[in-house]
């Protein structure tokens, strides 16, 4: 612990060579980082940092742009990736934002990093999930650990207590547009004003006390179970909240002009979009004698995909058809129908009708 505390100073004295290194957010999380888990290679990290980010410069140069995976054709391993991706936390200066219909355990994006405290034994880290204000955090997971929380500290697994002490505590932020700043934050760190609220993107404060064998990996992998946008508009009860309704999450991605398509109430058929989500809410059989919903949306995607690919998705989770008529967009979902009968006459029939027995 002495050595960890001892890498202010030498980050300090080491600072005026590579001050144009320092000043990317990227830099300064990775040596954050570095110094909280291996405070002696940290000093061979910054005297290196110069030619390092040189190079990568030269290589991002020519790199080209990533492709976002394609689902839509059922692509097995773009679907794997794309869920593993998901529920990974990374450490990026830009990154998409990320909107969740229904529930989803998903990764964020670390937004800030640093470390504070006697011999700097504590770690902070800022992870963002969505760009939109979402209904809960139903839970949370360190290092694909189910944790407990009692208040903002964990208190389960044992390996995240040491000597009766709570290694981690976690502070929330469910994205409303009219939250504060985390004073976790503002009251430990000059450089994390009371300006940086994040407002409308939900977020988590994790503070970790440095431990060895409670953190074996490393930094740790922070995801949470999210329970996600809150203000869907119903047409059948006029009233907006948290709903996992297919037909629904449709017609939310259709109007929201945040990170939908942004059209409004005029162009929606709600006459088939209210017997879509009714549809949605049938009450299916289940071998066990419970019942389910007929179809419900659980899922993500990040802002960067074309519309016809997030409708794609969305239209996937009911085995919908979206058409475009008279102005209006209509919503049909996949259900058998019942009871359909049609008169047919003579005139009906192109030719005389041939019955052949088996």
């Amino acid at each position: 612990m002495a050595i960890i505390g001892s890498i202010g100073k030498i980050i300090n004295n080491t600072i005026s060579n590579v001050g144009k290194i320092l000043s990317d957010p990227a830099s300064l999380a990775t040596i954050a980082l570095m110094a909280w888990i291996n405070p002696i290679g940290t000093l061979g990290y910054l005297a290196s940092a110069a030619v390092y980010t040189a190079g990568m410069a030269a290589m991002n140069a020519l790199a080209p742009t990533p492709q976002i995976p394609d689902l839509g054709g059922l692509n097995t391993n773009a679907y794997v990736s794309e869920a593993t991706g998901r529920v990974q936390t990374i450490r990026q200066p830009a990154q998409p934002k990320r909107v969740i219909y229904g529930t989803v355990r998903a990764g964020g994006v670390i937004t800030y990093i640093g470390t504070e405290g006697s011999k700097n034994k504590f770690l902070h880290v800022l992870v963002t999930f969505t760009g939109h204000p979402i209904h809960s955090f139903a839970s949370f997971r360190v290092d694909d650990k189910d944790v407990t929380l009692s208040g903002n500290d964990v208190v389960a697994p044992a390996r995240f207590i040491k000597d009766g002490t709570r290694l981690v505590k976690i502070y929330t932020r469910l994205g409303n547009f009219n939250q504060a700043a985390h004073t976790t934050l503002t009251n430990v760190f000059g450089n994390f004003t009371a300006e940086f609220k994040q407002s409308g993107c939900a977020n988590a404060h994790c503070r970790f006390e440095f431990d060895d064998e409670a953190y074996p990996n490393g930094l740790p992998n922070i995801t949470a179970v999210i329970n996600g946008v809150n203000n869907i508009f119903d047409p059948r009860t006029s009233t907006s909240g948290f709903t996992r309704n297919s037909a629904l999450c449709i017609r939310d991605y259709l109007t929201n002009s945040e990170y939908g398509m942004g059209l409004s109430a005029s162009e929606i058929d709600d006459t088939s979009f209210i017997q879509a989500a009714n549809d949605c809410e049938d009450q299916m059989s289940l071998a066990n004698g419970t019942t389910e919903n007929r179809y419900e949306t659980n899922g993500s995607f990040t802002v960067d995909k074309s519309h016809k690919q997030i409708i794609t998705e969305l239209l996937s989770a009911c085995a919908g058809v979206l058409t475009y008529q008279n102005g209006k967009f209509s919503l049909k979902v996949g259900k058998a129908v019942v009871g359909y009968s049609v008169s047919l006459n003579e005139d009906d029939f192109l030719s005389a009708v041939d019955v052949r027995t088996k």
